[in-house]
């Protein structure tokens, strides 16, 4: 935002100083002279009217300055609640979710917990899709694999 207003001063700039672009021929001395006062003169208006508008009052800088504000305005939403609504929903079906999976893991923890000190039964792919996620899609698909 700032370099665009930088950009605009300088343009603005620009166009004054250029009036002098041609003056160097070195033919007449005199002219040249005067041509790069003038020019000189022409840049020191266009600053002096930038700072009476404090730079960013400046009609100039106000359109960009109007432009960004175009382009990155949010406008406020009329379904923001709804889109709450919506969201805590989807927050209460997920968390229901994780509750279930962690009460069948530790379910699944229970059984294989051995109190006589010997080594538990290894959890085999097959125990935990029929005991702990037996309603994710991705382990369906792969508990059909290989079943012709």
């Amino acid at each position: 935002m700032t370099c665009w207003s930088i950009h605009q001063i300088l343009d603005d700039l620009q166009g004054a100083w250029m009036t002098g672009r041609d003056a160097g021929d070195g033919q007449d001395m005199d002219h040249m002279t005067a041509t790069y006062i003038w020019a000189t003169a022409k840049t020191h208006e266009v600053m002096e009217d930038y700072l009476k508008f404090q730079f960013f009052e400046h009609p100039a800088i106000a359109a960009v300055l109007a432009c960004h504000l175009a382009a990155t305005a949010v406008l406020p939403d009329d379904n923001i609640s709804a889109k709450f609504t919506q969201l805590e929903t989807k927050l209460t079906k997920l968390s229901s979710k994780v509750d279930g999976i962690e009460s069948k893991a530790h379910a699944c923890a229970r059984c294989h917990d051995n109190a006589d000190g010997t080594e538990p039964k290894a959890h085999n792919q097959t125990h935990f899709q029929d005991n702990i996620a037996p309603s994710s899609p991705i382990l369906r698909s792969s508990k059909n694999r290989g079943r012709g």
